[in-house]
């Protein structure tokens, strides 16, 4: 099998994690055909790193601080490979990602994206839970569109799946510069969200068909500096998301009806914890375009409360969340 992919490293002061991620790349049953680290504006020691320890095995592009989404589609445009693979700069490849995801390439022609399992890692610990196990629909999908052992080909969108089950993470994913190019690589304008790769994997979901490798060849570290974490940070990246997704994306405006049930039941969560935590204009924000008729009495008095002024909001916020604590507390 010969080498043929072009592995994208996107990095920001990650200089402690970076050697276990590179060393795992490097250590790949099929060889990348090269190993592209851009650094996104780095301040610690990733340059002397990378230029001493992998000198000669792994390319550094330095670029100004703009966002992993602006860093992934510069190492694939600095990139010659037909096929790309990425790689975050604090995760984890077992050493045969990349021959299992080539190998059912090989065995489907037809499929340019490919993704696996993946599992957390925490303080070098892999955890046995994978992504995929925790959905039982999935693995019955799967077992269903079986080619060969833990080998899989989905020939339907599944772009709506996403919105509820999100199986990929962009370290998983093995995709054609056809198909890369095609797309015209990762929307910049969501780089600063902490899920910026979402829309991107949406996009990827309307084209099947699409390569599943049924097993954990990917872990994701987890540790004290990840983006994510912020559940209403993240509810809100993803309720932004979904609104341009139902204007902007092909199967976006045929699906607007379920979309905006998601986004209506995301902007709730959201705001209900935004508002604990006294973040009013977070929470009013979100609740604003619903329909107060499709709150509960709860909601609409916090939709009511978020939009007031201070010097009303901030009594009356105070009250509404201490009598619910005392509720919680009498039960």
């Amino acid at each position: 099998m010969n080498p043929q992919v072009s592995v994208i490293v996107p990095t920001f002061n990650r200089e402690r994690f970076l050697p276990d991620t590179l060393d795992s790349i490097l250590a790949q049953t099929v060889p990348a055909a090269e190993v592209i680290v851009v650094d996104d504006g780095s301040t610690d020691g990733t340059r002397d790193l990378v230029s001493s320890r992998y000198a000669g095995r792994v390319r550094y592009i330095p670029i100004p601080n703009s966002g992993v989404c602006r860093a992934r589609n510069v190492g694939v445009s600095n990139s010659s490979s037909p096929w790309i693979a990425f790689c975050d700069s604090d995760d984890l490849w077992r050493p045969g990602r990349l021959e299992s995801q080539l190998r059912l390439a090989g065995m489907a022609p037809e499929v340019d994206y490919v993704f696996t399992d993946f599992c957390t890692v925490h303080d070098s610990v892999w955890s046995a839970r994978t992504k995929f196990s925790e959905d039982a629909a999935w693995l019955a999908r799967l077992e269903s569109r079986r080619i060969a052992e833990k080998f899989c080909v989905i020939r339907e969108p599944l772009y709506l799946d996403a919105m509820t089950f999100i199986p990929i993470f962009p370290s998983t994913v093995l995709i054609s510069r056809k198909r890369f190019d095609a797309m015209g690589g990762f929307d910049e304008h969501w780089t600063r969200t902490s899920i910026e790769d979402f829309d991107f994997t949406l996009r990827c979901l309307q084209t099947p068909p699409f390569g599943v490798v049924n097993e954990p060849l990917v872990g994701i570290r987890r540790h004290d500096s990840n983006a994510s974490g912020n559940r209403v940070r993240d509810l809100t990246a993803y309720v932004d998301i979904l609104r341009y997704s139902k204007e902007h994306h092909t199967l976006g405006p045929p699906n607007a009806c379920i979309i905006d049930r998601h986004i209506r039941e995301a902007s709730i969560e959201a705001a209900d914890l935004a508002f604990a935590a006294a973040q009013f204009d977070v929470a009013g924000r979100l609740l604003r375009p619903i329909s107060s008729s499709r709150l509960g009495a709860k909601m609409r008095l916090k939709k009511f409360v978020s939009s007031l002024p201070p010097f009303l909001r901030d009594p009356l916020s105070a009250l509404l969340l201490k009598t619910a604590g005392a509720l919680r507390g009498g039960r």
